[in-house]
């Protein structure tokens, strides 16, 4: 099967673009104002493995015990930054990602271009309630108000009704109401004959 070359002739006069070059998300690990910034972002539980195998078996209980907390409180945004030292092996890593996924967390990422190699998962605060009306959808140019006030409902027409008391939790109550209304219309039948026979 042969290439559309029509399509690709289209990418051609682009060349290639080097996003590291023109955008770099990453912060260096040695600017002190970039690392001022990610700790001003969110209260960090930072974690370092180091290449021993009983430290880095207490860090790891440390790192679920983080990460449950931070999952736990969902008032605010948390995060967990989880250093690879120099004799790190490629199994801390292995656990960590394994971490992420039994104890359900969404968002993670590696930063590998920095040294040392640090691994961060992160929650977000949800957001307010200014926030929430600011980002609500207009409508005819006026902002959704819809969720500061009830929705009040019409009233039943008597179809609707009808239908509620054929329902199956109210049939007892049916059944019981009827009862006590042929009774009531026996015992007013009794006593108008009780009356007429009475005046003879």
């Amino acid at each position: 099967m042969k290439p559309n070359a029509s399509l690709l002739a289209y990418y051609r006069p682009f060349g290639r673009i080097d996003t590291a070059a023109e955008y770099n998300p990453y912060v260096d690990s040695g600017d002190r104002d970039a690392q001022a910034r990610i700790n001003h972002m969110r209260p960090w539980h930072t974690v370092d493995f180091g290449g021993q195998p009983l430290v880095d078996f207490f860090n790891a209980q440390a790192i679920e015990s983080a990460i449950r907390l931070i999952n736990a409180d969902s008032s605010r945004a948390g995060g967990v930054r989880i250093r690879f030292r120099a004799g790190t092996t490629y199994a801390n890593l292995v656990k960590v990602l394994d971490m992420m996924n039994y104890t359900n967390q969404k968002k993670y990422w590696l930063d590998n271009r920095h040294q040392p190699a640090t691994f961060y998962a992160i929650t977000l605060r949800p957001p307010t309630l200014a926030e929430r009306r600011q980002n609500s959808a207009m409508f005819l140019g006026m902002i959704d108000k819809s969720a500061d006030f009830t929705y009040v409902f019409p009233p039943q027409t008597f179809s609707q009704q009808l239908k509620q008391l054929n329902s199956p939790w109210r049939r007892p109550q049916v059944l019981l109401a009827s009862a006590v209304g042929a009774l009531l219309l026996a015992l007013l039948t009794a006593t108008l004959i009780a009356a007429r026979l009475a005046i003879r």
